[in-house]
């Protein structure tokens, strides 16, 4: 007898799930620092290379390689255990790219036979600052950068010129001062048009939802409007027909109301068709829809409803507006309505 063990379809979204965290905008910013991860990885793996083969400090390389490492686990950790969503940057791009260009810079003094090379880290690391960092912070931490490595510059050339030839490190940082700055100006750029673009996207969300308004909805009542009613009495009619269970229309129509306009003003006739759609909002259920058909006709449509159960709801709403009264400048408003059912 040959035994096998059930293995989930769900195996691999479980484990995803549990070192990449259930919320997309978390995994996306755990991937993102596992880019940093696999710098740091190359950068372990030229430490031991240099410690064999050019007879460099293994004291210093190991420094490196620990403390990237320390970095590493630190970064993610604080990410997927959520506490990077109480700070005001929950990417965290600001202290990675600190952490970044400091490694970079003890990187540039412990394995200085690749410090042409390790440059080039400097400038990676300002990149990833355009992904979140305003251009003011870009700016600050170009500055630390240019900083950092003039300050290893000098202090290496003056402690072992033999290595860190003062010509050659001249060489590198007129190189850095010119690649940083530009790199640093186009970030800031990027940024600012990633912001623009932001803003617009929300405004132009907010103007289609705000037309999306205006397009469904009768404008003095706020509820529903007679096209939007008919889309949805034809999506409810193909619903029915799939799941075999009724609906229930009923058209409501204020009585006397030329007589209102006629005696008070359509001001007032206006606020008595507010009151009333008011009411029939919190008289009905979530799953009903409300429209204003016409004038100072409303209509109802009541899915999975029987058309005797319309006629018990509306009963309701007949005596609890009995009980209502629409006050106008002179005179109170009794508001009555007349009504007819039918199935959908």
């Amino acid at each position: 007898m040959v035994s096998s063990v059930p293995v989930s379809k769900n195996g691999w979204a479980d484990f995803v799930s549990l070192f990449l965290s259930d919320d997309p905008r978390q995994r996306l910013r755990i991937l993102r620092s596992f880019i940093a991860a696999f710098v740091y990885a190359v950068g372990w793996w030229v430490g031991d290379f240099a410690v064999d083969h050019w007879q460099v400090s293994a004291a210093g390389v190991r420094v490196y390689q620990w403390t990237s490492l320390c970095a590493v686990l630190a970064f993610y950790l604080v990410i997927r255990l959520g506490w990077n969503t109480r700070l005001s940057d929950p990417s965290l791009s600001a202290p990675q790219i600190l952490v970044a260009q400091t490694l970079a810079a003890l990187a540039y003094v412990v394995v200085p036979q690749a410090r042409g090379g390790l440059l080039m880290l400097q400038v990676m690391v300002v990149f990833f600052g355009m992904f979140k960092l305003r251009w003011m912070g870009q700016i600050l931490l170009t500055a630390y950068g240019m900083t950092l490595m003039a300050g290893v510059m000098a202090v290496m050339s003056a402690l072992r010129p033999e290595v860190f030839d003062p010509s050659v490190e001249l060489v590198h940082f007129v190189v850095l001062a010119a690649v940083l700055p530009s790199v640093a100006v186009l970030g800031a750029q990027l940024t600012s048009m990633r912001i623009k673009l932001k803003t617009q996207k929300a405004e132009l969300q907010q103007a289609l939802a705000h037309n999306t308004q205006l397009a469904n909805h009768d404008a003095l009542t706020g509820l529903c409007n007679r096209r939007f009613m008919e889309e949805c009495m034809q999506r409810q009619q193909k619903m029915n027909q799939r799941t075999g269970h009724g609906s229930t229309l009923a058209m409501l129509d204020l009585d006397h109301f030329k007589q209102i306009n006629d005696a008070h003003g359509h001001r007032v006739g206006d606020d008595v068709l507010c009151v009333f759609a008011r009411h029939l909002r919190f008289a009905l259920r979530e799953t009903d829809l409300i429209a204003r058909w016409g004038g100072e006709e409303f209509l109802l449509m009541l899915p999975d409803t029987q058309p005797e159960e319309a006629e018990a709801v509306l009963g309701r709403i007949r005596d609890a507006l009995a009980r209502l009264s629409s006050p106008s400048d002179q005179h109170t408003l009794h508001i009555r309505f007349s009504a007819g059912v039918t199935a959908l």
